[in-house]
């Protein structure tokens, strides 16, 4: 059984962890998609990460990037000229199924 000050730095653990995805996820730009490219940046598993994202905020990490990039998607459409075809390049998709998919 843990002590008090050692489920306390387990939180706090957790927490740091979980802060550091998110300053990630806002950080780059086109986000990677992939769990594993921000599980292996933050030196942790992506089973690991998910499972920290899953107790900190109810949501796995691949719910928070889908949602971090439909984000993307829906401010590039709406604020800019830019066609789906020229956003899909910027994102990233490697074709227009993948895009249609988000």
């Amino acid at each position: 059984l843990l002590s008090r000050r050692q489920r306390q730095m387990c939180i706090e653990t957790g927490h740091n962890l979980f802060k550091g995805f998110l300053d990630l996820l806002t950080s780059v730009y086109p986000k990677p998609r992939s769990v594993s490219f921000y599980a292996e940046t933050l030196n942790v598993t992506s089973k690991y990460l998910s499972s920290v994202c899953k107790a900190t905020c109810g949501e796995t990490a691949s719910m928070l990037i889908h949602k971090a990039v439909t984000k993307d998607i829906a401010d590039l459409l709406s604020y800019s000229n830019k066609s789906i075809k020229e956003i899909m390049v910027e994102l990233d998709f490697p074709s227009l199924s993948f895009f249609g998919k988000m």
